[in-house]
């Protein structure tokens, strides 16, 4: 799996699965033990091995779709973009894109929810950009961000206390994950967030907020099992 990719969030239109906003179901946070709770704003979860699941939701309108038809719907989707997509497969023969849940959402407003799954940043590049909404997303390691041509130096500041990030601290801290996103989106990860840029907050789950600027946002991870 590529460390690095760049990927397209669909916002209108087109395809079912893209065209759909994005929901509120229960996930796991970006701090260590979170409680879990519902999303109610554009999220992407990020996987421990670096998949992406995006979860969807759209007002149910019962005159035109039963549950079982929109279902329906998403897995005929799911099933083309993977027949016309078989080099996208994962390295242990993952399908590019998979289909988890589809159902009405918990929270009674009425929307159903979908949560649609890519085994790599370039499933989900190359689903994205079929529909020309381009934002600029990066997943890998400090070094490789560096290596990337991303200056981060200036860029970030203490989850904690909001010290900036200096470039010693950088060096520290080259194996950590690093998540660089553009669109105005919360961000769930595997690991706490260590460091983060100013246009980026923190939710009291530890999830980052990056809903209020539409620039370049970044947060450094702590996975789990890193001291």
């Amino acid at each position: 799996m590529k460390a690095r990719y760049v990927v397209r969030i669909r916002k209108k239109g087109g395809a079912l699965l893209a065209a759909l906003g994005l929901g509120a179901v229960l996930l796991t946070g970006c701090g260590e033990d979170p409680p879990r709770e519902p999303v109610v704003s554009p999220t992407i979860e990020v996987g421990r091995e670096g998949e992406l699941t995006l979860y969807q939701v759209e007002p149910f309108n019962q005159n035109y779709y039963r549950m079982e038809e929109l279902t329906q719907a998403y897995q005929a989707e799911v099933a083309s973009f993977n027949l016309e997509h078989r080099e996208l497969r994962g390295e242990s023969g993952q399908e590019p894109m998979s289909l988890g849940e589809v159902a009405m959402s918990s929270d009674g407003s009425g929307n159903v929810v979908a949560a649609i799954t890519f085994c790599s940043g370039e499933a989900y590049e190359t689903y994205m950009s079929q529909y020309g909404m381009s934002r600029e997303l990066f997943f890998g390691t400090v070094a490789e961000a560096q290596a990337a041509g991303y200056e981060l130096e200036g860029a970030l500041v203490d989850a904690g206390n909001g010290a900036p990030v200096t470039g010693e601290a950088l060096a520290k801290n080259q194996k950590r994950n690093i998540l660089i996103f553009e669109d105005t989106v919360t961000v769930r990860c595997p690991g706490r967030i260590l460091y983060r840029s100013p246009n980026v907050a923190l939710t009291e789950s530890g999830d980052a907020d990056g809903s209020q600027d539409a620039g370049l946002k970044y947060i450094i991870i702590k996975q789990g099992w890193q001291k």
